[in-house]
């Protein structure tokens, strides 16, 4: 059987941040690829790499997307142990690549490469908003 093609993200992705858990939680959109249909995914798959080398620092699997009935709106969640990318520092841009699993657990061709960058988690505030 033929591997799948990839998805298709844009060449700047989301910041991301450490969820609840302590884990580093990626979130990245992408659209469908018109040469692949939804019934042949089973998961997808991510490579990360530093900007400056391109060397790997990770590489994992996701059965966790969201709104994939809407083939122009999906988006894929990857949670790493950060024990799994010590070398992962917050202030720092990362490049991804993801590419779909299919149903025999093949990982397909990955995508092009997405840039975003590792920050804290916001904490919004407005001073003067008092509840009433």
């Amino acid at each position: 059987m033929a591997k799948l093609f990839p998805p298709v993200i844009e060449g700047i992705v989301p910041a991301f941040y450490d969820n609840s858990k302590g884990e580093i939680s990626i979130t990245l959109p992408f659209t469908m690829n018109r040469a692949v249909s939804q019934s042949q995914v089973k998961g997808l798959a991510i490579k990360i790499k530093t900007v400056q080398s391109s060397n790997y620092l990770y590489t994992g699997t996701t059965e966790d997307i969201f709104n994939f009935e809407l083939e122009d709106s999906c988006w894929v969640r990857f949670n790493i142990s950060k024990e799994d990318v010590p070398q992962m520092k917050i202030g720092s841009s990362y490049k991804f690549q993801i590419a779909y699993i299919d149903k025999t657990d093949t990982i397909g061709y990955y995508s092009t490469v997405g840039v975003g960058k590792y920050t804290v988690k916001p904490n919004l505030s407005i001073n003067s908003l008092v509840a009433g």
